[in-house]
């Protein structure tokens, strides 16, 4: 967690909303873990057992996100209405890492060229295209523009989920409850 928060300001373009969502998917893990450690300490088990639910789930959500991310980027490429705005060392960056040639973009991207790049603020609009079979920046502009939705939907259903789980097994919290209480009365607590 301490890594995605090192990288927040650079995850999927860096945009604040993206900063957020990953602010909450490190709090989150980490407050229930530190109640469902406090809750073990005063031996409450029942209640341990749903903030270790709740921490799990809470941390699955990245899981879940990324296949949603990859139906998120198909389905803005295939309207084809979508677009990002990417500074130019991004763009540069993205095609230097598929391998291509140091200034090879300014076909797809000629307001880069040095002459005119101090003119343009150094940024151009990517149309999000994940079936661009030349430009990377499309591409990734496509994965870009729908993850933090994407991320803000795993975390909806799962925290549902895990309230919903919680809800569906309160036999096995009234047996952890009861257990709770023993174990409480021996302890003097």
């Amino acid at each position: 967690m301490l890594g995605a928060l090192m990288i927040a300001d650079h995850t999927f373009g860096g945009s604040f909303d993206m900063q957020f969502m990953i602010i909450c998917l490190a709090l989150l893990p980490t407050i229930s873990g530190a109640l469902a450690y406090y809750n073990i300490c005063r031996l409450q088990l029942e209640q341990h057992r749903a903030w270790m639910l709740r921490t799990m789930f809470y941390a699955g959500v990245i899981l879940t996100s990324r296949p949603l991310i990859a139906i998120g980027a198909v389905w803005v490429s295939t309207f084809g209405t979508y677009h990002n705005i990417w500074p130019c060392e991004m763009i540069d960056f993205a095609w230097r890492e598929h391998g291509a040639s140091a200034g090879a973009y300014l076909a797809n991207y000629p307001h880069y060229s040095p002459p005119l790049r101090n003119a343009t603020g150094s940024a151009a609009v990517v149309r999000a295209n994940i079936f661009s079979k030349h430009d990377v920046a499309e591409m990734g502009a496509s994965f870009q523009i729908p993850a933090s939705a994407s991320f803000m939907f795993s975390l909806i259903l799962h925290a549902v989920g895990v309230e919903i789980y919680l809800a569906l097994t309160q036999g096995g919290a009234s047996r952890l409850r009861i257990e709770s209480y023993r174990r409480q009365r021996t302890q003097g607590t």
